[in-house]
This record gives structure tokens, sequence and C-alpha cells, in this order.
């Protein structure tokens, strides 16, 4: 089904490219019949039925089908706002349909093609998983896609428990690539036809950025051979052949006890195989090595830090959680508010002692969300220790604030027993240096 959309047209075009030395029948589900012979064109039709029709009209007719891979769909983000009853409603009876025609052919299998975005917004950075709860605001109305996607999930799951329909769920990520349409509105279509335009943009090369906190050696590999798969294909479709290629950065660095601990040789072994990866296709396809640029970022300078505090109020919940306030807070480390972020906590001046206690650190904001930490294990503090947060040299500097007016930490160099500012202290004239009274109410 969506046989004329993106994923819908490059799955068919496989399946009959193959069919010389694969027999197969491809039944092309679509409601355009003249985009669809124009999408299709030159591949063999003796394999190909192009079957017009609307999915929501579609009855459980009596017809020879041993397969169906389920893409129809409104993908189109406008829509989403503009016409959120009918998305719904499309995807809902539409899948609904299509699982009453399997049930009704006893057909081998059903695919659906779902959306990572029935996740919604994750807080944590921790890897999403097939069970990750879903974080979607049910009151917007930009969720009618990814909620339609969910109900249909389970009218899959629900088919295949009640009736024995074979129905299987798969959630795609963000989807893009050949056989997108010249004029859709997606940012990197409004690039791609800028460049091809030659509207003030010159192409040198491409970015390619998979993630953070990675710690497997064939993601990196895997992202090479595709960008790279990626330059072969624009040199032959258009003739132009990338001069640069940023594969970005993600190397894992190690925050806590979840985290593996790399040593200079493990990211010595990813650049290795990276570099391996981009010669090889770039000799496979006839390409020039591109100069390559990477931005190892985090894993230079994040286990680099250490931030200091000073522990403050204490307070117990009997029975409920011990809090541990300090002096800092949100404001110099924003990570845990925003998303959640997992750190390592000790107490420095008193790093030997065994821990007895898990407690929460919490900040001097003000804030529910203002915490640093939340139950790790520490000695008994104290007013008054050193408590330290590690692995905070990436993402806490530069995503520092004066909120609520406190000063930005300083930083220091420490080395070989010498201590030396690169960030001078803030201080009271730096925070009103900018604040100013209008000469009418001087008067």
């Amino acid at each position: 089904t969506g046989a004329n959309g993106l994923i819908g047209r490059a799955l068919a075009a496989k399946l009959l490219s193959d069919c010389t030395a694969n027999p197969i029948d491809v039944v092309a589900l679509v409601r355009n019949e003249t985009k669809a012979k124009k999408v299709f064109c030159g591949l063999p039709e003796q394999h190909l039925e192009i079957f017009v029709c609307d999915i929501c009209d579609l009855l459980p007719q009596d017809r020879k089908v041993d397969y169906i891979i389920h893409c129809a769909s409104q993908t189109a983000s406008r829509k989403f706002v503009e016409e959120p009853v009918n998305v719904i409603n499309d995807n809902f009876v539409g899948t609904k349909n299509i699982l009453e025609f399997a049930r009704a052919n006893d057909v081998k299998s059903v695919v659906y093609l779902s959306t990572m975005e029935v996740y919604g917004a994750p807080s944590e950075e921790s890897k999403i998983t097939e069970s990750s709860p879903s974080e979607l605001d049910t009151m917007s109305v930009r969720s009618c896609y990814p909620e339609s996607k969910r109900i249909c999930e389970c009218l899959c799951a629900s088919y295949a428990s009640q009736y024995g329909v074979p129905a299987k769920v798969v959630r795609l990520t963000q989807t893009f690539g050949h056989g997108v349409e010249y004029s859709d509105k997606r940012v990197f279509a409004e690039f791609a036809r800028s460049v091809i335009e030659k509207k003030n943009i010159v192409l040198k090369g491409y970015h390619c950025h998979i993630g953070s906190q990675i710690f497997e050696k064939r993601s990196f590999e895997l992202a090479a051979e595709k960008v790279m798969d990626f330059f072969f294909f624009f040199k032959k479709k258009l003739g132009f052949e990338v001069s640069e290629l940023n594969m970005g950065g993600g190397f894992g660095v190690w925050y806590n006890e979840e985290d593996p601990k790399l040593k200079s040789a493990d990211y010595e072994n990813y650049l290795k195989a990276l570099i391996k990866t981009i010669k090889e296709k770039a000799d496979e396809h006839g390409l020039k090595l591109p100069y390559l640029l990477i931005e190892p970022g985090r894993s230079i300078v994040g286990e680099a830090g250490i931030t200091l505090y000073t522990v403050g109020a204490i307070k117990e919940i009997k029975g409920v959680k011990k809090y541990v306030a300090v002096d800092g807070g949100m404001f110099d480390n924003p990570r845990y508010a925003l998303y959640q972020s997992k750190y390592s906590v000790l107490l420095a001046n008193r790093a030997k002692e065994p821990c007895t206690e898990k407690v929460t650190v919490a900040g001097k904001c003000c804030e529910s969300g203002d915490l640093i930490a939340v139950d790790v294990s520490l000695p008994e503090a104290k007013e008054g220790d050193v408590m330290a947060v590690l692995t905070t040299g990436a993402y806490n500097y530069s995503m520092a604030s004066n909120y609520n007016r406190n000063f930005i930490p300083a930083a220091v160099l420490v080395k070989d027993g010498k201590a030396d500012y690169i960030i001078k202290p803030q201080t009271y004239e730096d925070i009103v240096r900018n604040d100013l009274i209008p000469e009418s109410l001087k008067k």
C-alpha cells in the first residue's frame, strides 16, 4: 500500500528489480494511477499490477496475496496541523481495512510501517527500546500522527491475538533519499533545491551525525558506508563529486557505572575503522577521497572536567528521600533538569570513606526540577563538605547561564600541582553590566 510514496515505491522497485532471479508479482496499491505509471516506468510490467484504490474504501475481497507491506499514511507535517481528524481517520480506517483484507485472504504476513514518533520526546538520554514508554502530549493536535500510529500498532497486535492475522510492526525514523518529490517542503529538500538551482549555496560536501554517546564501532562504519554510497549516487545522477565529508562525533564517554570506560586506543580504533571504510568505499565507487573532518568534542574534554560544590542544607523526608543541597544548580549544569543526565558523584574531602546512603543532590534555584543527581550513593554528607560531580568537561560551561542572577562558575586548569584560571569568576558588576535606568526614571 502507499506504493506512490517514498518508501512504498522504493520497496516495490526493489522487489521488481529482483524478480528475474526470484519471480515475484507486485500489487502496487495507489490512489493516483497516472503518477504510478510514471513512478514505475521501466520496471517489468508482467510482474506489476497497479491497483487503484483509496485504502479507506478497501473491501476484504477474495484476492490471492501472500504478503502485505502497509506503507500508506499521510506524512506531510502541514497536514498534521491542518487536517488532524483526516490523519487519524485515514491511519485507523486504512489499517483496519488492510487487516480485514489480510484476514479474508489468509495472507502469510502483514508488515505495518509505524514511526519512532510513538515514543514522543523522551526526557532521558538513555537508549530507546521497544518497551520504552510513550511521552506524547495527547492534547497536542500534532500528536494526531503518532497517536493514530500507536492505536494502529495495537490494532495489529489485536488482530494477531484475536484472529491469528500474522501482523508485524516496524517503527521507522526519519526517511529521505531517492524518490523525494522535488516540491517536498522538508528542510533537507529545501536545501537540496537551493543547491540544484544555485541559490546562494555552494555545496562542498556533507555532514553526517548519527547521535551521541555511541560506543559501538560498527555504528560509525555503517554510517560511513551509507554516506559514501550516497556520494556515489549523487555523482552518478548529478555529476557532482563531494570534496569534503564531516562525519560528526558522538564518541561515548564514561559518566557512571552504566558506561564502558574507553581508553585512547579505543577512540583510535573508531577512527581507523571509519577511515578504512571510507577508503574502501571510495575505491569501490571510483570516488576521490574527501577531506575528512570529525568532531570529537566530548571524548576529548568530557572526562577531564570536574565540578566542585560546597554542601549546604540537608533535608530528609523519612521513608521518602534525602536531599543534599549545594551552592550550584541548574544554572551551572542544566542537563539533569533538561533530560535527566546521570553523573558519578563523590565527596572530594572524604573520598575514601564508604558510601552509606543514597541521596538526591539539589541546587539553590528554588525550582522543583533544580537537581544535579538523583539516588547517588555517598557517605553521610555534612554541611561544608566538598562535593565533586565527575565528567563535566563538556556541555556544562557551554550550557551555563545567569539563571536567577546566579554567577556562572569560574573554570580552573589543574596540572602538575599548579592551578590557573582559564575562565575568570564573575562579579556582581558582570551581572548588572548591561542593566540600564532610562532617563525618564531618573527624574
